[in-house]
């Protein structure tokens, strides 16, 4: 494409965002007369004989969803009949032959029958070859409530964790603590593989650094859930999909990989399929050591003078994990399918360091220094269990759906430290330094059972309804002591110990009612919790209660139009719950200028979020566009007070109410058979009122754009980039500055199945954090972070599989599908 042609399709693009600020939602393809047909012939492409009993399976682009399928004939020959109106892509697998995808299959009135001829099926011992690139998934997927991002053959995550895989997500941002943030906004509920685990919480940016990019499938985005999903999270869910065998027969992987400045990783896959069982596992390893500085400077404003702090700091962080996962299906019959499953974390982790403290006075003349070092470790660990059942029955769609899961995860966080005092403010002279030890054992507990069931109706009409529970225990003890140099001896300091637990208990049921009358398409839901929560102060026995009942209606309309054009109109109700961390009233003395502390009388948060969508689909792409708006009441929000001329207290408050309004543009486009791009622009306006709880207001026009760029250069060779720029986003006492990264992958086909891959993330060592605290009359402060993030990381892959015999015949399922060896079936 030449460079007028693509500033002409970018211009059009951005046009496009003016075009359809009216926008209404969409039926699916289902909505549409079932009149279309498919056929073809199966072969081999060497010998060209016939393949009997291959499985073929249709989906839908939008979601990935299975429509249809069946089992070729002794002749090869194969027909899917009765298929709505829409754009379909077909997979077809059978044992010792490699899955062959085809793409962007289109029923259309004026052509509702497709004969795609002759189908050659190559061999699993041949090379994959550079025609073979044009057939593999699409990089990102649209559905009427999601969109699916699949990041399996992601270059630049390579050797990397979950945490990056998310930073080349469009409407996801990642800061340099691991934070995860979508449209601007940090209250996001992560999920994985659609379920609760340990994850939640102050750990989940830990725990997700943990992941091995490499176990994952797909990123789901799903910005304004139904009433069937859980209501948490302001902006949303990010659900990631986790890898999970889809071959028949023997198979597996192994990779290794090392990055500079001393990181390393490892993974490797097993996993056995047949027509009753499939029996998987995984195991991933991180070993990274980062270094990292900081410093800010903050000005006090009391009533008659100035005061001046500055810290600066440096640290060196060392964390090792090891992720292992295993489970397993088994398929009892055509209607019954029972898997279970478990995942362990265990790591490491630990560093040290060192805070410099310098107190001035109204002239900017030093009055004080002081010097903290710091000592780190820690050795958390999360357990998930899972155990699911499903039965399908006769009639098609109607199903029962029940899951389980337990999750455990545990901390033992020890910090010394060891203060001095150089330049000596007070009367007396300390000739000692200051020394502390802190003990945190933290223990979380979830417990949550969920049932649904799918009952269809008459003239498409669908019925869902559900319940779920789930239980929350979550603990954190701390211990506190000072060194008594009287005594030689480290001695409890009560003042400072705590032991806090946190009690939540929701009980939820929900229930859909969804239909089309023509191209238009409705969904309607209503979801009923009632939460019981207690903040339980062992230390001081003090009890803090709140119960309360929860509604959360949703609506999502949809209208399909010609030329592949679909408009989306959506509402839901969410909520956010405060943590422990936001709940916790004991003041943390860990940094002594910054006290922290939780407030147990908060309240959550509720939201109301509405989006207006456009989609269209194209030959070699696709657009979509959403305009969405969000008021969000009660916002939990930090806020700093200053006590002092130095110190500062940073709390937890409930303020009046905040609007977030924006346009999000993501384009998937086809260059060339060799390169595709995908761009997303986000800009968004949001305003935060304090109310009575902080006389405060803030607000500021904020923005995200990145660009994933896929290149197969030579024929085995394939080159990744990946571009981000965040805007500045505002806080109700100031901003978070603007930052922009950049990362690039190139990976190597070497020899059958194996590859080696090089990528460096953040070429120009940009990644940093800067707040500024400049809307609030009682201090201006700066603030700068800085992690290790330029990292050159090599990767070699392997895989190998051995298929089982050939004779072995799939078995057909009750729904027209067919579990024979690819993606269809359970």
């Amino acid at each position: 494409m030449s460079v007028k042609k693509s500033i002409a399709f970018l211009c059009l693009v951005f046009l496009s965002v003016i075009v359809v600020s009216q926008n209404r939602q969409f039926p699916q393809g289902e909505n549409a007369p079932a009149i279309g047909k498919i056929k073809g012939i199966i072969t081999d492409n060497k010998t060209r004989e016939v393949v009997e009993f291959a499985t073929i399976a249709l989906y839908k682009i939008r979601d990935s969803s299975i429509v249809t399928g069946v089992v070729a004939g002794t002749k090869g020959d194969f027909q899917l009949s009765e298929i709505p109106f829409g754009r379909y892509f077909m997979k077809i697998n059978f044992i010792g032959y490699k899955q062959l995808v085809i793409d962007t299959i289109a029923i259309r009135p004026k052509q509702t029958e497709i004969d795609l001829g002759t189908i050659k099926l190559k061999s699993a011992t041949e090379q994959l070859t550079e025609v073979e690139v044009s057939s593999e998934r699409s990089t990102i997927q649209l559905g009427i409530d999601r969109k699916i991002f699949n990041v399996e053959k992601s270059i630049v995550s390579e050797g990397g964790s979950a945490t990056d895989v998310l930073q080349s997500i469009p409407s996801v941002s990642v800061d340099i603590d691991g934070n995860i943030s979508m449209r601007g906004s940090g209250n996001v509920t992560v999920l994985i593989d659609g379920k609760p685990s340990s994850i939640t919480g102050s750990s989940r940016a830990a725990i997700l650094q943990q992941i091995p990019a490499s176990s994952i499938e797909s990123i789901e985005l799903i910005t304004n859930p139904s009433a069937k999903y859980d209501p948490d999270g302001m902006s949303g869910i990010i659900n990631i999909i986790t890898k999970k065998n889809k071959l028949n027969g023997f198979n597996g992987s192994i990779t290794i990989g090392a990055g500079t400045g001393n990181k390393y990783n490892a993974a490797a896959a097993i996993s056995y399929r047949n027509s009753k069982i499939n029996v998987y596992a995984n195991y991933g390893f991180r070993s990274n050591n980062r270094t990292g500085s900081g410093s800010t400077l903050r000005q006090n404003f009391l009533v008659d003078t100035t005061f001046f702090l500055r810290q600066n700091s440096s640290s060196l962080n060392k964390n090792t994990s090891h992720n292992v996962k295993g489970g397993v299906d088994f398929y009892l019959n055509d209607k019954n399918t029972i898997g279970a499953s478990v995942s362990y974390n265990i790591g490491t982790e630990g560093g040290n360091e060192t805070v410099n403290f310098f107190e001035a006075d109204n002239n900017d003349i030093t009055s004080g220094s002081y010097s903290r070092d710091i000592i780190k470790s820690d050795a958390p660990t999360s357990t998930d269990y899972n155990l699911n059942y499903r039965k399908t029955f006769s009639k098609i769609k109607q199903e029962l759906v029940f899951d389980a899961t337990y999750s455990d995860g545990t901390g033992n966080a020890i910090e010394q430290y060891v203060e001095r005092d150089y330049t000596l403010k007070y009367d007396f002279k300390n000739t000692q330094p200051f020394k502390q030890n802190t003990q945190t054992k933290t223990k979380n507990n979830i417990i949550s059972a969920q049932v649904d069931y799918v009952q269809p109706l008459k003239n498409q009409i669908k019925w869902e309804l559900g319940a779920k529970t789930t239980l929350r225990n979550i603990g954190s003890d701390f211990v506190s002591e000072e060194f008594d140099y009287s005594s030689d001896i480290f001695v409890s300091d009560t003042n400072l110990s705590n032991n806090f637990i946190y009690n939540e208990n929701i009980y939820a049921a929900y229930s859909t009612f969804s239909g089309a009358i023509k191209n238009f398409g409705y969904q309607l839901g209503l979801r009923a919790e009632q939460a019981n929560t207690t903040s339980d102060l062992r230390t001081t026995n003090e009890k803090f209660v709140n119960n309360y009942l929860s509604f959360f209606p949703s609506v999502h309309l949809s209208q399909k139009l010609k030329k592949e054009q679909e408009f989306q109109l959506s509402y839901s109700r969410r909520i956010n719950r405060p943590n422990t961390k936001n709940l916790n009233p004991f003041k943390d003395y860990s940094d002594p200028y910054n006290i922290r502390y939780g407030n147990p009388y908060l309240k959550p948060e509720y939201i109301n979020s509405y989006e207006l969508s456009y989609l269209k689909y194209f030959p070699k792409g696709v657009l979509t566009a959403t305009a969405y708006f969000r008021q969000t009441d009660g916002v939990i929000q930090r806020y700093k007070i200053i006590s002092d001329s130095t110190i500062s207290f940073i709390t937890f408050i409930n303020l009046d109410k905040s609007q977030s309004y924006g346009v999000e543009l993501i384009v998937k486009s086809d260059i060339t058979k060799w390169w595709n791009i995908t761009f997303s622009a986000n800009g968004f306006q949001t305003k935060i009122d304090g109310g009575a709880q902080a006389d405060l207001q803030n607000e500021n026009l904020s923005y995200i754009l990145k660009l994933l760029s896929n290149m197969r250069v030579w024929k085995n060779m394939d080159i990744q980039f990946t571009a981000n720029y965040n805007g500045p986003t505002a806080t109700l006492q100031g901003e978070v500055k603007s930052i922009f990264t950049m990362d690039i992958g190139v990976k190597k086909e070497l020899f059958k199945n194996a590859s080696l891959s090089l990528n460096i993330t953040d070429l120009t060592d940009a990644r940093k954090m800067q707040i500024v605290g400049n809307n609030d009359p009682a201090f201006y402060q700066e603030m700068y972070r800085k992690r290790e993030s330029r990292v050159a990381t090599l990767t070699f892959s392997y895989r190998f599989g051995k298929m089982s015999d050939k004779k072995s015949r799939p078995e057909k399922q009750n729904n027209g599908s067919f579990d024979g060896g690819g993606d269809m079936g359970m």
